[in-house]
């Protein structure tokens, strides 16, 4: 990404490397949620709602990266630093109240996503300059964030069966559509700039796919599992994306309406018709084709009838 000036980047990301940068925020999310697994199936102490002191530890590293990437100038290949940083933020939040309970935390965590969402939402637009894709994938970096925390069921209330085999598989849900959203940034990092509207577009459906797939999640971790509550999450989770997504596009399309009104000038149709008759006789001159205009026409037979002649055939031809 490049400054408001022009400017080029501070650093640059060899292309063997790209894959790790675009994946090293992304996999500290992932690690965040792997670390605190043993800690919270064995109930050791110092645990911070759904959180660990490893766990905390490994997000603020990944919420300092992403504002060191929004302050400095950095390449394309690390697109994914800033929303990976504003998704460290969300994940500290709702994860210190996840066990808090009750109405009062859900707003809590409701309100600091919304709040952080509106920081992304501003930093997007101001992405616009660079065209429509760059805000979307942005956005939808930031929702697949989300994805990459997964539930720990041994410490579920009612109590599960084979509760380490539900953990096991929403962690490797999780590291699977971690791959794919690696996958889908690099593509986009690496398309040529007429698909690159395509690459963020597959961003999104990366994003939307959390919740069909993990829709089971939420309800067994509450003991609700049925179709009914895993619809329900998956169509909640998609909603969230719609909205999201759609609410960056909408803001894009309304900046550059405003910035074309800003850059065309409104011109009277008399200046119009004025400027076309200059120039079709200034074409005409070019073409040695110069027409008298009758004002011109009347005082020259003015001038020749007053001297005792006639006008010219020429002239009566013109006439």
């Amino acid at each position: 990404m490049e400054d408001a000036g022009g400017s080029p980047p501070r650093f640059v990301v060899r292309r063997e490397r790209l894959t790790l940068a675009v994946a090293a925020p992304l996999a500290g999310l992932f690690l965040a949620s792997a670390v605190s697994w043993p800690w919270l199936a064995a109930g050791l102490p110092g645990a911070l709602g759904d959180l660990t002191p490893p766990g905390v530890a490994l997000l603020a590293v990944v919420a300092f990266a992403g504002a060191f990437a929004i302050r400095r100038r950095l390449p394309i290949a690390l697109l994914t630093w800033p929303p990976a940083g504003q998704g460290a933020i969300v994940l500290l939040t709702t994860g210190l109240l996840a066990r808090e309970g009750g109405e009062l935390a859900g707003l809590a965590a409701l309100i600091a996503y919304a709040v952080i969402y509106l920081f992304v939402l501003v930093f997007a637009i101001s992405l616009s300059r660079h065209g429509a894709a760059l805000p979307v994938a942005f956005v939808a970096l930031f929702v697949s964030t989300q994805a990459f925390r997964f539930p720990v069921f041994e410490t579920a209330e009612p109590a599960l069966e084979r509760a380490a085999l539900f953990t096991l598989a929403a962690a490797l849900l999780a590291l699977a559509e971690l791959a794919a959203v690696v996958w889908a940034a690099r593509r986009f990092v690496t398309a040529p700039e007429d698909r690159a509207l395509r690459a963020a577009a597959l961003l999104v459906g990366v994003a939307a796919l959390h919740g069909v797939l993990a829709c089971w999640q939420g309800p067994l971790l509450v003991g609700e599992l049925s179709a009914g509550a895993a619809g329900g999450q998956a169509l909640r989770w998609l909603g969230l994306v719609v909205i999201q997504v759609g609410l960056i596009w909408a803001a894009v399309r309304v900046r550059r309406a405003f910035a074309h009104f800003e850059r065309t000038e409104y011109v009277p149709a008399a200046a119009v018709e004025q400027r076309g008759e200059r120039e079709a006789k200034e074409a005409a001159e070019q073409r040695g084709e110069a027409r008298f205009s009758p004002t011109q026409e009347r005082r020259e037979d003015r001038r020749e009838r007053r001297m005792g002649t006639r006008p010219t055939r020429r002239k009566r031809r013109r006439r």
